[in-house]
C-alpha cells in the first residue's frame, strides 16, 4: 500500500526505458534517479519469497546486525546481533505496541542508543513510541560467501549491470518497523531496490552532505536546507551517486536490499 509517491528526484518507469539509457543518463553522469517499478524489471524471487513465513524458514536461525541506525559501531554506538526470528519477533512486539525501541530481548547483550542509559530502555515497554526503534542493516546475510539461500533471491538492479561490471557489489539487507532507517551519510555509488513498504528519502549533493549519529526517528523531523524529497514505494529502484548525503525514513514496515559499489575513492 503506497501513503504516498511524491519525488523531487528525477524519476523514470522502468518499462519505458532501458538498461542503457538509465547507464547513460544517471550512472555516467552521477545524477540521482527514483526508477518506478524498477525491482519488478529485475525479476527478484524476494518479491515471493521473502514473505514473512517465507523469509523465516529460509533464514530464521541467520544472524543480523541490529542497533539503532546502520554501521553503529563506526559512530561508538552499540550494534547486537540477533537471529533475523529473533528481530521479527521484536516487531511483533513494535506492532502490538509493547515495545518501540530500547533492550530487544533477542539480541545478546545490553544496548545504549545515541540518547544514553539503560534506564531509558527500561521504560520503553511502557512508553512504545519515545525510543528509537532497532533496524536491521546487515552486510553478512547476503554476501557470496555466506551461508544464507537469500542471496539467490536478488541481482544488482536493472540499469545498473554495467557499474556491477566495472566494481565490486556488496549486498546490504534491511529491515525494520516505522520509523526507523538510516540517518544522513554519504558513501560510494548504491542502489537500494525496496521489496516492501515505503521510504522516504531525504538527499544531499556532495558539497553539502554531512555525517549524524542521531537516528533518523527524530532527526527526519528536522529541516536540512537544500534536501530534495522522494518518496520510494514498494517495487522502486532508488540511485544513489558517490558522495551525495542521503537519510532514510521507513514510513511502514520495510524490507529491502542495497547494493554498494566499491570505486575505491570513497
Amino acid at each position: 500500500r503506497s501513503l504516498g509517491t511524491s519525488c523531487a528526484l528525477p524519476s523514470v518507469d522502468a518499462s519505458q526505458t532501458t538498461a542503457a539509457d538509465v547507464h547513460r543518463d544517471f550512472v555516467s553522469t552521477g545524477t540521482p534517479v527514483l526508477i518506478r517499478g524498477g525491482v519488478y524489471n529485475s525479476s527478484w524471487e524476494a518479491l515471493t519469497n521473502w514473505r514473512r513465513d517465507n523469509l523465516l524458514a529460509a533464514a530464521g536461525d541467520e544472524d543480523v546486525a541490529v542497533a539503532t541506525i546502520p554501521y553503529a559501531h563506526v559512530f561508538g554506538l552499540r550494534s547486537q546481533k540477533a537471529s533475523l526470528r529473533e528481530y521479527v519477533q521484536y516487531l511483533d512486539r513494535v506492532h502490538s505496541g509493547r515495545d518501540g525501541g530500547g533492550k530487544h530481548a533477542g539480541t545478546r547483550g545490553g544496548h545504549d542508543d545515541a540518547r544514553g542509559g539503560r534506564g531509558a530502555h527500561q521504560a520503553a515497554s511502557s512508553q512504545p513510541n519515545e525510543l528509537p526503534p532497532f533496524y536491521v542493516f546487515d552486510g553478512t546475510l547476503l554476501s557470496a560467501d555466506g551461508s544464507s539461500a537469500l542471496r539467490e533471491d536478488v541481482s544488482v538492479p536493472f540499469g545498473f549491470e554495467d557499474l556491477a561490471a566495472s566494481f565490486k557489489a556488496y549486498p546490504q539487507f534491511s529491515l525494520g518497523p516505522e520509523g526507523s532507517g538510516a540517518p544522513f551519510h554519504r558513501h560510494c555509488p548504491a542502489v537500494n531496490g525496496l521489496v516492501f513498504g515505503q521510504k522516504r528519502w531525504r538527499l544531499l549533493t556532495p558539497e553539502r552532505a554531512f555525517y549524524t549519529r542521531e537516528p533518523v526517528f527524530t532527526a527526519s523531523s528536522k529541516p536540512v536546507t537544500d534536501a530534495i524529497e522522494c518518496t520510494q514505494a514498494a517495487g522502486d529502484v532508488l540511485f544513489v551517486p558517490e558522495g551525495w548525503g542521503h537519510e532514510v525514513l521507513n514510513e511502514a514496515e520495510s524490507v529491502a536490499v542495497a547494493f554498494e559499489f566499491d570505486t575505491g575513492d570513497c
